[in-house]
């Protein structure tokens, strides 16, 4: 093998172990804390989310948004489902800060298309900040 092979082995296992895939396993245990993802049914990019978030602009993983040198990527009305696991209750808000339009899940919602709320009459791609509580 080549060093040339072996560099191109190298980075490909290295992104593999740090989850660099858009689907890539959570290394948070499952039950620690909710799932959140880019598309329903739970599917594109997820994150594992153990604390509120005030603002989903402020993570860096999500859906990709604007052309060029300005885009960048977030979970800001970037979620279509959420994985909730038993004993949690999480509450999903319009705005960050926790302002505007608000519901609490307290079990799976694979398609938030389905969920009455203020974005086109539901809560698909619709949420800025989130409130994680232990039941």
């Amino acid at each position: 093998m080549t060093s040339r092979c072996t560099w191109i082995l190298g980075i490909g296992l290295s992104i593999s172990a740090c989850g660099g895939s858009p689907n890539a396993p959570s290394t948070v245990a499952p039950g620690d804390g909710i799932t959140i993802y880019e598309h329903p049914k739970f599917r594109g990019n997820s994150m594992v989310l153990t604390a509120d978030v005030e603002d989903l602009d402020d993570l860096h993983d999500g859906c990709y948004k604007g052309t060029g040198l300005g885009s960048h990527v977030n979970f800001d009305d970037c979620i279509s489902s959420i994985r909730i696991p038993q004993g949690f209750s999480v509450t999903v808000y319009e705005d960050p800060r926790y302002r505007g339009k608000s519901v609490t899940f307290t079990a799976d919602v694979a398609d938030l298309d389905d969920v009455q709320g203020p974005c086109g009459d539901d809560f698909d791609d619709c949420i800025s900040s989130i409130r994680i509580r232990r039941r």
